[in-house]
């Protein structure tokens, strides 16, 4: 996998990610996706009737696509410049909620990836061995909270540079079992010690599809086209 380019790294991590043109807004709310019994329950989360703004990007073709859920370490919601080309050779739709980094609290952003999922399944036709979470820095660990928390919704995690493991409930470790988890990491990256720690432990909790990727020079960051489209390769094997 070819090295990033240094001076490119620090322009891209200075300049604010440009909207892509592909990707449109999409909004719902938690009253709108529960029945009335959970949003009494979601409410102390999430206010019922708030807006949650979506930023979605559609491959081509009439379905069932997979879905990659993507939880950001900052509050914009849009794709890297290089991914929309690989999410779409690989028939994924991006959905992502803006406004929702790392200052918001874990389990309004972990309700918000549960949304995300809920409202596109109401209008798309999904693959439901395709559906995954992923996240970068602290969203990454946000994506790894919300595969263990729910195994049912999602079919695997994508966590770059930033993950967690939560020991699961009982109940919920034979549903673990078959999910893949892919994280990311790299010889610069500050959480690299924490990313082989919390890969082991899944490894050891029986969620033995897990992969770790760790890349020649590279730090805390976002990966490229290539390294992102090798990371989706270990994650959406079909």
């Amino acid at each position: 996998m070819k090295p990033l380019i240094v001076a490119a790294l620090i322009l891209g991590a200075a300049r604010a990610i440009a909207v892509d043109p592909s990707t449109v807004e999409q909004t719902t709310s938690v009253a709108e996706l529960f029945p009335p019994r959970q949003v009494a329950s979601l409410s102390r989360t999430l206010g019922p009737e708030r807006r949650i703004v979506f930023r979605v990007r559609m491959p081509p073709g009439p379905g069932p696509h997979g879905v990659l859920v993507f939880v950001g370490p900052r509050d914009d919601a849009e794709p890297r410049e290089e991914w929309p080309a690989v999410l779409e050779q690989r028939d994924l739709i991006w959905i992502s909620a803006e406004g929702f980094g790392n200052d918001k609290p874990s389990a309004q952003r972990v309700l918000v990836a549960l949304m995300a999922l809920k409202h596109l399944q109401r209008t798309v036709a999904l693959d439901r061995a395709r559906l995954y979470v992923g996240g970068m820095s602290g969203g990454g660990r946000i994506a790894s909270q919300a595969l263990v928390r729910f195994p049912g919704f999602f079919s695997g995690a994508l966590c770059i540079v930033g993950a967690d493991f939560l020991v699961p409930e009982p109940q919920l470790v034979p549903d673990l079992a078959d999910k893949r988890v892919v994280f990311v990491t790299g010889d610069g990256d500050f959480n690299r010690r924490e990313m082989h720690s919390v890969y082991t432990r899944f490894i050891d909790a029986g969620v033995t599809r897990s992969y770790l990727l760790d890349l020649p020079d590279f730090g805390h960051e976002y990966p490229d086209s290539t390294d992102f489209d090798a990371a989706l390769e270990l994650l959406d094997r079909r």
